[in-house]
């Protein structure tokens, strides 16, 4: 490839990029099209927004359990959030880190009627998504599948929260991965610069 050649490819993609630029931020500055010379004298719309009243949306289930069921229909899918109140604040001492284990393996150890594989199946199957945590003050679960799986989906979410099976290979992987990250906790510096700022 000659020189001359190089160089009209080049000037051909500065062409494309500054035709880009115009067409996605207007003329150029020195066009003096109305652009601000500078950011401070850049003019936003008024943003208003009320927010939903929590009372339009709050139902009480015959068991007493809150729930909050918002619609909306911008996409064909169903998202189911719970909240529980518990944390790793309560982990006994000595245990430190029981209440995380426990949420990750409220999902990742299947439940008492399908093996840790098999759940993984039928939610692999579903398209859906299913995952579990315990965080520092609240344990969570989420479910987001496709609206006309919702049925099924839900079956799948209700087993894994109140018959969990805590398969023992799956805790023993768990445990192995958390010492292996312990492990290797000092190798990145800014997880040590993180840690350090924290506390």
């Amino acid at each position: 490839m000659g020189r001359r050649t190089r160089i009209q490819r080049w000037g051909s993609r500065l062409f494309l990029c500054t035709g880009l630029a115009t067409v996605l931020y207007g003329q150029a500055p020195s066009s003096g099209n109305g652009i601000p010379s500078h950011p401070r004298e850049l003019k936003y719309p008024k943003l208003t927004y009320t927010p939903p009243k929590a009372a339009t949306y709050r139902r009480v289930l015959a068991n007493g359990v809150v729930a909050f069921l918002a619609e909306d229909h911008d996409f064909p899918l169903v998202n189911v959030s719970v909240l529980v109140r518990t944390g790793s604040y309560l982990d006994p001492k000595g245990k430190e880190g029981l209440g995380a284990m426990m949420g990750n393996q409220l999902r990742a150890g299947g439940t008492t009627s399908l093996p840790p594989d098999k759940f993984d199946e039928e939610v692999d199957f579903l398209a859906a998504t299913i995952n579990s945590g315990v965080g520092d003050t609240q344990g969570t679960a989420n479910l987001n599948c496709l609206s006309k799986d919702i049925d099924k989906a839900l079956d799948l979410f209700a087993s894994m929260l109140k018959t969990p099976g805590f398969q023992q290979d799956r805790i023993h992987l768990y445990k192995n991965q958390a010492l292996q990250a312990m492990e290797r906790r000092n190798d990145r510096t800014e997880g040590i610069q993180a840690r350090e700022w924290a506390r």
